[in-house]
């Protein structure tokens, strides 16, 4: 069993002396990894949405272990590799148990990867080895979402259009056939999907739909991302509660992996109306489906 080498999925890409480090330090949980345990929490995404703060926070509360690696993506990108890879990043289950034993009750063991949201072959892959797993979903206004999404490609030099509705004009285009490859097993990764998915993705309804077309609502929790940073105590209490854990004192909700907007010209707030016009009837499909009002396009009006 050996750890990815180098290729597209990997982004940013590791210099060969970190990937030997990754190699070296990896190599004792490789060996053991018939003796860990699978994952009973996954963060699904979405992308953008506040998942990077939210895992550092989660992982601070004393019954919960997530992966040192916060981005496995071993039900997406990396399945080849196989389950006993997947288990290397989790813990021994003799350590969970004496764990659980001693706090008096079961701890959480999970992971995130943002991608499994959008990616349409991870719910059936993820039902056939965690069928009983709790999932977790954070859900950004979809216009915010879309231009973070967009400025963090920038940034990683992954997106060479300079303007976002140049970029969004090309999205249908770049993402021709790609979800059918995917599904069909015939690509291992699509770089176009997995990057240049700025509007795609913010279309949640659908992809909650083949979530729950695998998994039992009950095992969906899904977290409005602005609730989150405005109301960080009383969102983290419902899902410990969700996750059957108890709720403890913690730390000062972080804020990490941001991007942040530039003072809008009258130029951006023309896409902006184009993005609220495109979104309106995604967002009223997905009120639909969850029951509940998201509250973003009270801000488009």
């Amino acid at each position: 069993m050996r750890n990815p080498g180098p290729d597209e999925r990997e982004m940013p890409p590791l210099t060969p002396l970190k990937r030997l480090r990754r190699d070296i330090v990896t190599w004792p949980r490789r060996v053991t990894a018939t003796n860990r345990s699978l994952p009973n929490v996954v963060l699904l995404g979405a992308q953008r949405a506040g998942t990077t703060s939210f895992y550092e926070h989660l992982n601070s509360h004393p019954g919960v272990f997530l992966s040192k690696t916060k981005e496995i993506h071993f039900f997406d990108n990396y399945t080849e590799q196989g389950l006993d890879w997947y288990r290397s990043h989790f813990p021994m289950r003799r350590w969970v148990k004496r764990r659980s034993d001693r706090l008096g009750y079961d701890i959480a063991i999970g992971e995130g990867s943002p991608y499994y949201l959008f990616h349409p072959a991870v719910p059936e892959r993820l039902h056939r080895s965690l069928p009983r797993a709790r999932l977790i979903v954070l859900l950004r206004d979809p216009i915010e979402r879309a231009l973070s999404h967009f400025r963090h490609e920038v940034k990683n030099g992954s997106e060479m259009i300079s303007d976002f509705q140049s970029a969004w004009d090309l999205e249908e285009e770049r993402l021709q056939g790609a979800e059918e490859r995917l599904l069909a097993g015939a690509s291992v990764f699509e770089a176009s999907h997995n990057r240049f998915s700025y509007t795609s993705r913010g279309d949640y309804a659908p992809q909650l739909e083949r979530w729950l077309e695998k998994f039992d609502s009950s095992q969906l929790h899904v977290i409005r991302s602005e609730d989150l940073f405005e109301r960080p105590e009383e969102i983290m209490g419902e899902l410990f509660n969700f996750l059957g854990l108890p709720t403890v004192e913690m730390s000062t909700f972080p804020s990490l992996n941001s991007t942040h907007t530039r003072q809008q010209k009258s130029e951006d707030l023309a896409v902006r109306k184009r993005l609220a016009e495109h979104f309106r009837p995604k967002v009223e499909r997905l009120e639909s489906l969850l029951g509940r009002s998201m509250g973003w396009m009270r801000n488009w009006d």
